[in-house]
């Protein structure tokens, strides 16, 4: 299924969405899960950088002084 939504819509629904899960208590529950499921499809996180391990933050830091 693929929903043809113009930005405006997209905002609204994105909105709806966050306000849902948001204010909803239980944030550990299914419906909670299926929402933030959906959310994350119509905006994905950005990807990420994985962090340095310790030894190549230690190596970068000793080599600094």
């Amino acid at each position: 299924m693929n929903l043809d939504l113009t930005d405006v819509e997209t905002a609204a629904l994105l909105g709806e969405l966050d306000a849902l899960i948001d204010g909803d208590r239980y944030f550990m529950s299914q419906r909670i899960k299926v929402l933030k499921a959906i959310r994350a499809k119509i905006r994905p996180e950005p990807v990420r950088e994985p962090l340095p391990s310790a030894a190549e933050a230690i190596c970068a830091t000793a080599g600094d002084g």
